[in-house]
């Protein structure tokens, strides 16, 4: 249990600005309501700890109350690496991931965005390694997209909201190993934001990437692009919500986010450019506008805009981009929390 504990200490002074004595002497705290993680780092945060302990959370455990503190996170790690021990790993082949997809209705022409935790899965059969599961993906996505359609990855790296410079050619991205492998990958096309990029292989690569607002939940950013082409969001192990829900705040006027600017060293063919690209912040003083999704994917459920198939151990959830959007602007009208605690 120390162990776990020491690594989920570790990866706070690490990936944040809070000094390793506060940490240590707030384990017992409430890490959501002392504003060390946003949604698009607690992303991450679950990413790396999937990654280090091979453990698969479900809904439960989120809810649980311990799950928000580093000592009670600890104990659920634990007992969840036990009882992924004790199981028997999930298998899959490339033809289920085919399946699954179609019956989400996933089909040719559309395009998607993948948010992605593939180790939850399980062992995807007759691979030997993570470039053969990658190409396994890579390959089906495409197949069922099929030449019409354009498959989109995350590759952000908050690299102006950290103070450093983004290079889009090799500057990584913190949105797992699909996503990373597809930004290397020369079948794709990288956008220029210093913050939010994306990687996009397909018929509107080109469309999605180029010449980015410098909001990146602007009028011309990619996420208005891709509410614009009807995109599918298509989540890994993730629940029905996505980066895009911050588009359709700032397109409500939500009262806890505003537009902060973040500049830096935007390099392009190795030449450096002052650049300025703004991100919609909230404050991390204030708890209470912590963003919470979990009322969002319950709605979107409920109404059935958002549907959920199995593959492996993990699930799949897609929902559209127009549905998202209107979902959160209907919602705020009548219930303005709907996005937070």
């Amino acid at each position: 249990m120390n162990e776990i504990t020491n690594w989920l200490i570790d990866w706070f002074e690490e990936n944040t600005s809070e000094s390793r004595t506060n940490i240590e002497a707030n384990i017992e705290a409430n890490y959501f309501d002392s504003g060390w993680l946003d949604s698009i780092k607690f992303i991450q945060f679950l990413g790396d700890i999937e990654d280090e302990y091979e453990v698969e959370f479900d809904n439960d455990q989120f809810q649980d109350r311990e799950f928000a503190s580093i000592s009670g996170l600890a104990k659920i790690i634990h007992n969840s690496a036990e009882s992924e021990a004790s199981t028997s790993e999930g298998e899959f082949t490339q033809n289920d991931i085919v399946q699954a997809l179609r019956e989400l209705g996933i089909k040719t022409g559309d395009h998607i965005f993948i948010h992605s935790n593939i180790g939850f899965f399980g062992k995807l059969i007759n691979t030997k390694n993570e470039n053969e599961v990658y190409l396994a993906f890579k390959n089906t996505l495409h197949e069922v997209v099929g030449a019409e359609g354009t498959v989109i990855h995350p590759t952000f790296s908050y690299s102006f909201c950290k103070g450093q410079d983004f290079d889009p050619a090799i500057t990584p991205g913190i949105c797992g190993m699909l996503s990373e492998m597809a930004r290397q990958d020369t079948d794709y096309m990288r956008s220029h934001d210093p913050n939010f990029s994306i990687a996009a292989s397909g018929k509107l690569a080109e469309y999605f990437t180029e010449n980015p607002d410098n909001h990146s939940f602007g009028k011309n950013s990619f996420f208005a692009r891709f509410l614009e082409k009807d995109g599918i969001f298509v989540n890994f192990n993730f629940d029905a919500a996505s980066t895009f829900v911050h588009y359709a705040e700032r397109e409500a006027e939500v009262p806890y986010r505003w537009d902060k600017p973040f500049e830096g060293n935007l390099i392009i063919n190795g030449k450096a450019e002052k650049a300025t690209f703004y991100h919609y912040v909230r404050d991390l003083e204030k708890p209470e506008h912590a963003p919470v999704f979990t009322k969002f994917d319950a709605k979107a459920k409920e109404l059935k805009l958002a549907k959920t198939v199995n593959l492996g151990r993990g699930q799949i959830v897609s929902i559209s981009a127009k549905d998202t959007f209107d979902l959160i602007q209907k919602t705020l009208k009548t219930e303005p929390d709907f996005l937070l605690p």
